[in-house]
């Protein structure tokens, strides 16, 4: 966009400053009105202040209107422009959340994997326990068995 800008703005152009002032100016959009501008609708609506974007400039200490002297198709254009640019801020915005959103997400499962490998590490550290008791008592059982046997009592265990 700064390109088109610069190619349709000489830096040698008597307008170059207000011009680019008012290209580079961040602008009051409501969400509804950069929703009808990807429709290609350029009707404008007003909102409530709730669904106003944040990052924008109130108009007091700028003024927005074309320089005196200054060629109104010229000027069309730059706000034409400076629209285009405040487009594609927001949907770099936009994109920039997903990103965000799937970086959290991905965070979320690599913790979750971690609980998982450690709840696993401990369940089959838990297993082994179990299974090192369960044959110290089944060859306990079975050096009683084999006692038993050798005297006159004979006792069978089943397992």
């Amino acid at each position: 966009m700064l390109a088109n800008f610069k190619s349709m703005v000489h830096e040698n152009h008597s307008f170059h400053a207000p011009l680019a002032r008012i290209f580079r100016r961040k602008i009051k959009r409501s969400r509804r009105e950069h929703a009808q501008s990807d429709d290609g609708c350029s009707e404008f609506e007003s909102d409530d202040s709730d669904d106003f974007d944040d990052d924008f400039d109130d108009g007091n200490d700028m003024d927005d209107s074309c320089p005196a002297g200054c060629d109104a198709l010229l000027y069309g254009q730059v706000i034409e422009l400076r629209e285009k640019r405040l487009d594609q801020e927001d949907t770099l915005a936009e994109f920039q959340k997903v990103v965000d959103d799937f970086k959290r997400t991905c965070d979320r499962h690599c913790q979750r994997k971690k609980q998982i490998e450690r709840d696993l590490h401990s369940h089959v550290k838990e297993l082994q326990s179990l299974q090192t008791e369960k044959q110290q008592h089944l060859n306990q059982s079975l050096l009683c068995h084999g006692n038993l046997q050798r005297g006159s009592l004979h006792v069978k265990i089943y397992f």
